[in-house]
């Protein structure tokens, strides 16, 4: 459950969030999407991927607020920025670390449904 306090802050920070977001007219670079089956070494590609290239990612920071990745990377920033760990460890696919790469199931659910988390 969600703390009162993080709820609030999450609710000022998708104020920011709206007046931030401007859609670009086309994409400069395309996305990368890491897809793969449970337990097959997907967050280690994820994490390597990411050392070794400069690419945008979810955060576990971004994650945590859900409805403000854009201003939460922003914030970031002032803390180190967006660089991802050396540590390669995992439990689960979950990285340690408010930069560790995260899923990101928290921000796609913003526009999927959850029922389409899993498939039978």
């Amino acid at each position: 459950m969600i703390s009162a306090a993080r709820r609030a802050l999450s609710h000022r920070l998708a104020g920011h969030e709206r007046r931030r977001l401007q859609p670009p007219e086309r994409l400069t670079h395309a996305p990368m999407f890491v897809i793969s089956l449970p337990r097959s070494g997907s967050t280690l590609l994820y994490q390597l991927l990411l050392q070794r290239f400069r690419l945008a990612y979810f955060s576990n920071l971004m994650a945590a607020f859900p409805d403000s990745p854009v201003t939460i990377a922003g914030i970031s920033r002032w803390l180190g920025g967006q660089n991802p760990p050396e540590d390669l460890a995992s439990t689960f696919g979950a990285t340690r670390g408010w930069r560790g790469p995260n899923q990101g199931w928290r921000l796609w659910n913003r526009w999927l449904p959850e029922s389409l988390d899993y498939i039978d």
